[in-house]
């Protein structure tokens, strides 16, 4: 089952890339948005077309606790109302990608979801590293 990475910009990607196992080109395809807010709206047009595995990885653009979690709940809400089984899941680098891919248990929790096919129903809106 192939999974989506939707990233906010090239830089990302690339940054994506460098963790993905190797082999894992077929499986796992890294899409470019274009911005923040193309970025939510495409990963929940892929959640619905493709009934695939879906992840929106995008920066956090800060460490304030509240905002974060305020951005957490706003994906909440708008994954929870889309039409899909497996709704979207959210990696929000903090504060921003390069940060966050030299966290492990960050680096950990995006492979796993990535090597599960259930990860989205396992821990659905789990607040992640």
């Amino acid at each position: 089952m192939k999974h989506y990475l939707v990233v906010e910009g090239h830089s990302d990607k690339t940054l994506l890339q460098a963790l993905l196992p190797e082999g894992s080109e077929e499986d796992v395809q890294i899409v470019v948005a274009g911005g923040k807010s193309s970025a939510l709206q495409l990963a929940n047009s892929l959640s619905v077309s493709r009934r695939s595995p879906v992840a929106l990885v995008i920066d956090a653009d800060t460490r304030n606790e509240d905002r974060i979690r305020e951005d957490q709940l706003d994906f909440q809400d708008f994954a929870a109302a889309l039409p899909v089984e497996t709704p979207p899941v959210l990696f929000l680098g903090i504060p921003d990608l390069e940060t966050s891919v030299q966290n492990p248990e960050w680096v950990e929790e995006l492979l796993d979801f990535l090597t599960k096919a259930d990860y989205a129903n396992e821990k659905p809106f789990q607040l992640r590293p």
